[in-house]
């Protein structure tokens, strides 16, 4: 018998090394040096995912720059260009890297770089339906934003870090231009008590009938701060929500692990738990003056029983 050879059939070998790879990430590059045929079957996996915490990915995909564009543009899929934790990056990189990979289906930009040439870039991205930016950065201002542009032509899922919510009234007409966009979300902001402020979100989402679901999300460790706040909203809407990322780390929140968790399939992200929570209501297992997704919210807050009474099961999955 040939050692040298696989002992399971090529087809399955390759189905075992992929789901490796897809569960442990950071092991990529150690399973690349087990055989070649191993290496060519998961290197454009290495790529497929860059996430706010692989700042080791940095230098092989520095090189792959250099050299093989092409296979950047086919492997890289999700991209989350935060840089956090990695200042060596620079505004080039992220250019040649946003210029290359026109095939990105998922965006999470809030790096500290100019961005009002990353709409031209966007634009040829004709897969991108995931885009999480600030619309202030991306665009100028909020004067400049055009909801027509090509860039949001495409875009079904569209999370907004711009602060405060005191601009949304400026951004109603552009938002509702965007042809594509079902899902909406916007970083819950300190003015929920101001006066107007849930007649713009009633206002947004009646000029948005296309919307599926409209979000206002915190970070886990403040979200509670609000819980009174939205529980008193005017807004009947069926569609709007109110959530948290999940997964505080070291005692702070790290939004954009949720974003790395959701892009490998390991876990729902709020898009996917917000939809979740939508279907509840319309089975009547929740109450339609309800708006938080997360039941451990009311778990914290040592809710009565009678108002947690039917909303957990065993395959509840929106915690």
């Amino acid at each position: 018998m040939d050692l040298t050879s696989p002992v399971f059939p090529p087809e399955l070998e390759r189905e075992i090394f992929e789901k490796a790879a897809e569960a442990y990430r950071p092991d990529i590059i150690r399973l690349m040096l087990v055989s070649k045929r191993v290496y060519l079957w998961i290197r454009p996996m290495l790529f497929r995912i860059v996430g706010a915490s692989d700042t080791g990915i940095w230098p092989p995909l520095r090189l792959a720059l250099d050299s093989e564009p092409a296979f950047l543009r086919h492997s890289v899929r999700f991209l989350c260009l935060t840089l956090t934790h990695y200042s060596a990056v620079t505004k080039e990189d992220t250019d040649r890297l946003l210029t290359i990979c026109t095939g990105l289906v998922d965006l999470a930009i809030s790096h500290k770089f100019p961005m009002t040439n990353h709409l031209s870039l966007l634009a040829k991205m004709h897969n991108l339906r995931r885009l999480t930016c600030s619309l202030e950065k991306l665009c100028g201002n909020f004067e400049s934003i055009d909801g027509r542009h090509e860039a949001f032509s495409r875009i079904t899922h569209l999370e907004l870090l711009d602060d405060g919510l005191g601009w949304l009234k400026s951004v109603l007409r552009p938002l509702t231009l965007m042809p594509a966009t079902t899902h909406l979300s916007l970083s819950g902001g300190d003015n929920l008590d101001d006066s107007g402020f849930w007649d713009d979100i009633q206002q947004l989402l009646d000029a948005m009938p296309r919307l599926v679901l409209l979000a206002l999300v915190w970070g886990r460790l403040d979200v509670l701060d609000w819980f009174e706040s939205v529980n008193a909203t005017p807004v009947r809407d069926q569609r709007f929500v109110a959530g948290c990322y999940n997964y505080p780390t070291d005692g702070e929140d790290n939004v954009w692990v949720e974003w790395d968790e959701s892009a490998s399939g390991t876990a729902l992200d709020y898009w996917g738990r917000g939809e979740i929570f939508l279907q509840r209501k319309r089975r009547g297992e929740v109450s339609e003056t309800r708006f938080w997704m997360d039941d451990w919210m009311y778990e914290a807050r040592r809710t009565s029983p009678q108002d947690l009474e039917g909303e957990f099961d065993d395959s509840d999955t929106s915690y």
